[in-house]
């Protein structure tokens, strides 16, 4: 079990895992997953915003260059962030959305859950379409 109450700075005002909580166990039984590494977590921003970020990252004095690298291409400064499923998040950032990582540029205006293996989204230009699981997107005529 990891452990991040020591993590928080004058930057953070929470840090919180798949579960919302101070502390996450690798290999769960009870849920029935194991996460893989790198682990993201989300920050909430003295400043009200959050942050993803990974536990590599923020439980390390000087992370090296590879972990630096990474987390600087997490998004950062959204509005609200929701876990969606382990490792998969919603987030938003100035009026915008995406599922993160399956699409990781914030882009649409709207996003709904998935249905099987597709979400329906629309555009700011108002074009609609679909999103697979893959990221794949599929405009309607």
């Amino acid at each position: 079990m990891i452990n991040i109450t020591g993590i928080c700075t004058d930057e953070y005002e929470t840090i919180e895992f798949l579960d919302e909580n101070t502390s996450i166990t690798l290999n769960s039984e009870m849920m029935d997953f194991s996460v893989n590494f790198p682990i993201m977590i989300y920050a909430k921003l003295k400043n009200g915003k959050y942050n993803l970020n990974t536990i590599e990252y923020l439980g390390t004095e000087n992370p090296n260059n590879k972990i630096v690298t990474f987390n600087t291409k997490l998004p950062k400064n959204l509005d609200d962030i929701k876990l969606i499923s382990p490792q998969t998040y919603f987030i938003e950032k100035d009026g915008l959305c995406t599922l993160y990582p399956i699409m990781k540029k914030i882009k649409y205006k709207k996003l709904e859950s998935f249905q099987k293996n597709f979400a329906r989204f629309e555009l700011p230009n108002g074009q609609k379409g679909w999103l697979d699981l893959k990221g794949n997107e599929y405009l309607d005529n």
